[in-house]
């Protein structure tokens, strides 16, 4: 594995890591609130977190394809 390679590793492991930590929180956070618009709030910001390590990690895939390829 060359040094590229393992950087997008640990990164993906990394963003993982963050991703589960990251839906725990809100999960609990979300389970405390009584606040309907408070939680509706926190749904959101937590889905658009979401999209943003769904897309770091799509990024990061892609990188590694290419790398793969040279």
């Amino acid at each position: 594995m060359n040094f590229n390679k393992t950087i997008l590793a640990t990164e993906m492991e990394k963003i993982q890591k963050t991703e589960n930590i990251m839906y725990k929180y809100y999960d609990d956070l979300l389970k405390e609130l009584k606040n309907p618009k408070i939680k509706e709030r926190v749904r959101f910001l937590r889905d658009q977190e979401l999209g943003h390590i769904k897309m770091m990690t799509n990024v990061i895939a892609i990188l590694s394809d290419y790398i793969l390829r040279d």
